[in-house]
């Protein structure tokens, strides 16, 4: 055959979205009727070109022409760029056009189907076109392959339509039959029947041909989105034509496709099965066998390595459940997805949970003692799964994890909000004619009594919308509100009894004493004034009680908060807060702090009475009460004491005193501050100077001094005669220093402060200077420096300090690139290619990302100025790897003094060679950043970038610079250079180098479930399978 260019009219015709597709099939069944054969090429010719080849074949090649060698013959000469056919894979723009085309062509074979009817003519078009798919999509041009498959698959979805509406026009007429008694109608009603079912039987025999010709090859084939297609058919087949397709000899297919690679498919699979069981109990039972053979690789498919496919493998268990296709054992790891990192599994995994354990019957449902024995399967669910989330790192906290349960369940599950009950089965009740108090928990062990007093705390905060939000289970504020008054009202009479309960075990009173944070303090008043003060005391009581930090924290969070003054009783709460701390120094005063030698008790208690003192003044000022106290505390203890925690206790607690002092005389008065300043300031020096005290307290201390160094201004200072300076500095050199030798020792506390060290040196970029010199010889090392200088750096105040910082360590580091050398002047490795700048460009653009975007409340010009005078000297390639990425945040008015700067430089040096090129290519750059700033504003005329008078290296502050070039920007202006607009214009053809910025992606780490070990007789021993037989 000789093949040639030429577009099918009809093809030309269907993808033009301004035809109308019903003119167009009326003409090609008119043309049908004429001459058949002709019309059967132009069908064919247009299956041809929806893969793009524009190849036609004549009337002989269709009808007579040998198809196996035509269709090499089309392979041979196809010519269009991979992945670019009309109907492939696309992106962007065009994903839309070919979404567009995709539904013209589908859209035209439902009506030239629907148009031909049940005719011979349907069966005459069809099996041509399947043939000629069938040859077509054996080709090695993936462009047939896919575009075959799509039209054959598009011909029986228009197939499978006309044969539904055949079958329920032909169930109209059986049932008219059976209601009919006239033998007559009978007889024309059965022969209507037939012919009925003589139609679908050609219609299945057409699905069928197109099936075994197309689907059966392609549905494996090497391309996915191949694949992919082939399964969303034959799933879509299934689910509009069940009564055919959902059979075992289509079904197999299914099940085969669970293996494949392609995560999209074996989604694909999941949902169309989804699907099907969803329509109802008589799609199940034809399915079973189906079902049962591969319901092992369904059940293996909730472990996927996709989460998509994890999650829609749940949704199918849970479907399995509802039918009770699962056995006792199947399913038993999907509960622990619950606490998954991906909302979509976790979602899934709590409509399983509810599916499997809560899910009943409404007659089930009002039993007595139903929300008892669901309150069971909660605390037996988590206890089940806690452990093995823990051994997997997915969940760290036991409160978050009991959050996230009762977030996603607390609505489907009454319990949750049956606040008498949640309280009751921690508590004891009255029972008996003598009310002889019996415990209600006498059958759950202490893990599980810790499990039901996080589940009432998680039930409380979620109540209120304070708890762990799952993005479908949102509650609006009103409702929020409601739940809080409701619980108040109920739990206010049993907290006190619930904290005496269980004061002494601090697993359980750790999540309790919590709920008083949440309750609505409206509803205290002058009459409920016994509860809250029965509450008050009780959660004194228990700070006493207990020596945990965390266990402190929270009580004092319920007392700042049941202090707050929005309600009438709020005073009795700052009293009791007053009392505990009066409390807490009269126990540090009963102590022997003056005998010559203390036993570990004392130390102990001592230690005791510090901390609690420091967790109750980060909340309440009362430092007044603890002066006196603290310096006998710190004359004796702070330095001597053979316990470095005692020493830390005390340090923290000076830092408090301090900040409460400073915080009350203002930032600007620093030298009227009472004596706890001096004497902080007295005991910091004193533990980084003595060599005696350890190694721990002194980076507390130093972490201390960093901390105020960087949040407060010169005036805080200490004075130079306290020696606090040296002392640290002295300190952080020898840890450095020590670094050097062993750096997997290196405790990066003493320094992860660095980007705030602004006064820790006489000059903070000396401070930052010598801190990275050290970490540049450490390698690896240096990039999370980095990452932490760059978070505490934003933190400054003081802009042209940090970015004098900066430009420094740039400077070093471009010197060690460019040598290729270490910092002691060492050859590097000959063997390792280094590419110069690269590295110091990586640190640069993290370096500026610190700045933000906003160029209105800064100036780099400083910085950039200094940037190019450094380059000059050493190499162009500095300003591609440090100033760019600080050039492209900056101001307009900072980029054309950069320029001016350039163009003025460039004509005085002597430039010559790849250096002359470096800095002319950079000068471009700065040109097109400044033209598209000011593109919107400026006029089509010239536009004059000012040159400024040359400076002569001084020691002046870049601010100090800065400022004269703002005093001089009038004679700057006058000297300044004509930029031709067409200059701009050919310019903008260059591409402008993009900052390179580090974003760190977090890869989902997919949690591998595995059986929980059996434990030993736990009461109750196992969670019962609840499995609701519908």
């Amino acid at each position: 055959s000789s093949l040639e260019n030429k577009e099918s009219n009809l093809y030309k015709s269907v993808s033009n979205p301004k035809s109308a597709l019903k003119q167009i099939v009326k003409g090609v069944v008119n043309r049908l009727r004429k001459s058949e054969s002709r019309c059967l090429t132009e069908l064919t010719n247009f299956l041809v070109q929806t893969s793009g080849s524009l190849k036609h074949l004549t009337l002989d090649d269709v009808m007579e022409g040998d198809k196996e060698e035509l269709r090499d013959d089309l392979t041979n000469s196809y010519d269009v760029p991979k992945n670019e056919y009309p109907l492939g894979p696309a992106k962007g723009a065009k994903k839309k056009v070919v979404k567009k085309l995709t539904q013209r062509i589908k859209d035209f074979w439902q009506k030239l189907v629907a148009a031909l009817g049940d005719s011979e003519e349907l069966e005459t078009v069809v099996s041509h076109c399947v043939e000629w798919l069938k040859e077509l999509s054996k080709s090695g041009q993936e462009a047939f392959r896919y575009s075959s498959a799509a039209n054959a698959y598009w011909i029986v979805d228009a197939l499978v339509k006309v044969a539904v509406d055949t079958e329920e026009e032909m169930q109209k007429k059986t049932k008219q039959l059976e209601s009919k008694k006239n033998k007559k109608t009978a007889v024309a009603l059965s022969n209507d029947i037939g012919e009925l079912e003589e139609a679908i039987g050609k219609l299945q025999e057409l699905m069928n041909a197109a099936f075994n010709g197309v689907f059966v090859h392609r549905y494996r084939d090497t391309k996915p989105w191949i694949r992919v297609l082939s399964m969303e058919s034959l799933g879509g087949w299934m689910a509009n034509y069940s009564s055919f397709f959902v059979q075992n000899n289509f079904l197999r297919y299914m099940g085969w496709c669970l293996n494949d690679q392609v995560s999209t498919i074996r989604g694909t699979v999941l949902d169309s099965i989804t699907e099907l069981l969803g329509k109802g109990e008589d799609l199940v039972e034809i399915m079973q066998n189906f079902l049962l053979r591969f319901m092992k690789r369904f059940l293996e498919m909730v472990e996927d390595e996709d989460a998509g496919v994890v999650a829609k493998a749940v949704n199918l268990a849970t479907v399995f459940v509802r039918y009770d296709l699962l056995n006792d054992d199947q399913g038993s790891t999907i509960p622990a997805l619950l606490w998954d990192g991906d909302e979509e599994v976790s979602a899934a995994a709590a409509e399983f949970i509810h599916a499997d354990t809560f899910d009943l019957e409404e007659t089930d449902m009002k039993k007595d003692g139903q929300d008892e024995e669901d309150l069971k399967e909660l605390v037996l669910l988590f206890g089940e799964n806690f452990p093995q989330l823990n051994c997997d790192g997915i969940v760290a906290s036991k409160a978050a994890a009991i959050d996230k349960m009762v977030a996603a369940l607390q609505n489907d599950v009454p319990v949750l909000q049956n606040w008498k009950l949640l309280a009751n089965s921690l508590l004891t009740s009255s029972s008996g004619k003598k009310k002889k108090k019996k415990r209600m928990h006498n059958e759950w062990n202490e893990e599980q009594l810790e499990i039901l007093a996080y589940i009432l705390l998680s039930a409380v905060r979620s109540a209120c919308g304070e708890g762990f939000e799952f993005p479908s289970k949102k509650r609006d504020e009103d409702s929020n509100e409601s739940n809080r008054e409701a619980y108040t009202k109920i739990l206010v009479k049993e907290i006190p009894s619930m904290l005496q309960t269980f004061e002494a075990e601090q697993a359980i009173i750790l999540p309790l004493v919590q709920i008083p944070q949440y309750l609505d303090l409206d509803y205290f008043s002058s009459g409920k004034d016994k509860t809250f003060k029965a509450i008050l005391a009780t959660t004194k009581s228990v700070y006493l009680k207990h020596v945990d930090t965390q266990v402190h924290e929270e009580v004092m969070k319920s007392l700042a908060y049941l202090a707050n003054d929005s309600h009438d009783l709020a005073e009795d709460a700052e009293h009791e807060i007053t009392e505990l701390a009066t409390t807490l120094v009269r126990q540090l005063s009963e102590l022997d702090l003056e005998g010559s030698e203390q036993d570990d008790s004392t130390i102990q208690s001592i230690k005791v009475g510090v901390n609690r003192l420091n967790t109750l003044l980060k909340l309440k000022d009362c430092s007044d009460l603890v002066d006196l106290e603290y310096k006998e505390l710190q004359k004796r203890f702070l330095i001597d004491s053979e316990d470095p925690e005692l020493g830390i206790a005390l340090l923290d607690l000076d830092y408090i005193r301090f900040m409460w002092a400073f915080s009350k005389s203002g930032d600007k008065k620093m030298d009227k501050l009472d004596r706890t300043v001096e004497s902080m300031y007295d005991n910091v020096g004193h533990v980084l100077s003595s060599k005696e005290v350890d190694e721990e307290l002194k980076i507390r201390a130093c972490q201390m001094v960093t901390s105020l160094f960087a949040t407060s201004s010169t005036g805080m200072i200490p004075k130079p005669s306290t020696g606090l300076k040296e002392n640290y500095r002295e300190f952080l050199d020898s840890v450095l220093e020590s670094s050097l030798e062993s750096p997997e020792d290196l405790d990066f506390r003493v320094v992860e402060n660095i980007g705030l060290l602004a006064n820790g040196y006489d000059d903070f970029s000396d401070a930052v200077h010598t801190v990275f010199r050290y970490y540049l010889r450490l390698g690896k090392e240096f990039d999370e420096l980095i990452k932490r200088a760059v978070a505490n750096m934003r933190k400054h105040p003081d802009v042209s300090v940090v970015l004098r910082a900066q430009l420094g360590t740039l400077k070093e580091l471009f010197h060690i690139e460019k040598n290729n050398t270490n910092h002691d002047g060492e050859e590097g490795d000959k063997k390792e290619e280094f590419n110069i700048g690269s590295r110091t460009k990586a640190v640069a653009g993290k370096f500026a990302l610190m700045h933000g975007f906003s160029d209105k409340k800064r100036s780099f010009g400083g910085f950039l100025k200094e940037g190019v005078e450094y380059a000059f000297e050493n190499g162009s390639t500095f300003l591609d790897s440090a100033v760019l990425p600080f050039a492209s945040r900056s101001s307009e008015k900072d980029l054309r003094y950069m320029y001016a700067y350039l163009y003025r430089e460039q004509r005085k040096l002597p430039l010559e060679g790849e250096e002359k090129k470096g800095v002319e290519a950079f000068t471009a750059k700065i040109k097109k950043m400044i033209f598209r700033k000011n593109k919107k504003q400026r006029e089509k005329g010239a536009m004059r970038s000012p040159e400024f008078k040359s400076k002569k290296a001084s020691g002046k502050s870049i601010n100090e610079e800065e400022q004269e070039d703002d005093d001089n920007q009038e004679d700057e202006k006058s000297q300044s250079v004509e930029i031709d607009q067409r200059e701009f214009d050919e310019d903008s053809q260059d591409d402008v180098e993009e900052i390179e910025m580090d974003q760190s992606s977090k890869r989902r780490t997919r949690r591998r479930s595995r059986k929980t070990p059996a434990k030993e007789n736990p009461p109750p021993t196992k969670r019962s399978s609840k499995r609701r037989k519908k």
